[in-house]
This record gives C-alpha cells, sequence and structure tokens, in this order.
C-alpha cells in the first residue's frame, strides 16, 4: 500500500470516529433535556404536593395548550413507567422514581462521555499516524 493510501484509510477512520463522536454528543444533549425535563416535574410534584384540593389548576394538554381543572388529589399522580405503562404513586414515591431515573440518566451520559473521550484518544492517534506517513513520504520524496 502505497503512502497516499495509507494516509486516505487513516484520515477515513478518524472520519469515523468523529462522526461517532458527533452521535454521542447529540445523545447526550438528549439525555440532558431529559433530565432537565423530570427536574421540572420533580419541582411540579413538589408544587402539587402542597396545593389545596379543589384549587384550580392548568392541565396542560400540548402544544402549549391549556385547560383549567379543579385539583381533586395532591397526594397521589399516574407516572408513566415506559412501555405505555402507567401506574399510580404518591407523590414521595413518584419523586423518588425520578431521581432515580436521573441517576441512571446520569451514569449513561458519564459512561458517553467515557467513551467519547477514548474515541478523542483514537482520533489523535490517528492524526499522528496520518503526520508520519506524511513525513515519510516527504523524506522519500513521494510528495
Amino acid at each position: 500500500m502505497d503512502a497516499q493510501q495509507e494516509l486516505q484509510k487513516v484520515m477515513y477512520q478518524a472520519d469515523i470516529y468523529r462522526k461517532h463522536i458527533e452521535e454521542i454528543n447529540e445523545q447526550v444533549n438528549m439525555i440532558d433535556m431529559t433530565i432537565k425535563t423530570m427536574e421540572a416535574t420533580i419541582e411540579a410534584l413538589n408544587l402539587l404536593n402542597k396545593t389545596e384540593i379543589d384549587t384550580e389548576i392548568l392541565v396542560p394538554l400540548g402544544s402549549n395548550c391549556f385547560a383549567r381543572a379543579k385539583l381533586s388529589d395532591n397526594k397521589d399522580v399516574i407516572l408513566g413507567i415506559g412501555a405505555g405503562i402507567s401506574v399510580e404513586k404518591t407523590i414521595p414515591e413518584s419523586v423518588k422514581s425520578l431521581d432515580e431515573s436521573i441517576e441512571n440518566l446520569n451514569g449513561a451520559t458519564a459512561e458517553m462521555q467515557k467513551k467519547s473521550a477514548e474515541i478523542e484518544n483514537l482520533i489523535a492517534q490517528l492524526d499522528k499516524a496520518g503526520e508520519q506517513i506524511i513525513r515519510a513520504a516527504q523524506e522519500q520524496g513521494q510528495v
């Protein structure tokens, strides 16, 4: 394999790794948004727990559309647990579940960032190998 082919191979591998890092960063950003939503939900649950029965509240319907409703229960909520399944839980139980989910997501984010750092090291090695290929080709008069 000549120097040009070797260099192309190294550059191609580095490009694939860079794209993988971009994908990881997108996933981390999505997880961060999910965590922020969960944290806002925890705040709302804590406020709901302090809200008096029969207080008029706004219930989100989606797309910034709300309905007025009277609060009939400030102790229990329906919590989605995945796969389209929802269960009734107390507010403290719901907060605990959300906190656990946040902890798991933070762990996943840490793993992704660790993987991203490993890939960055591989890219640095490939960049160094590419520079060595160029230098060797220059010394041999191939460039």
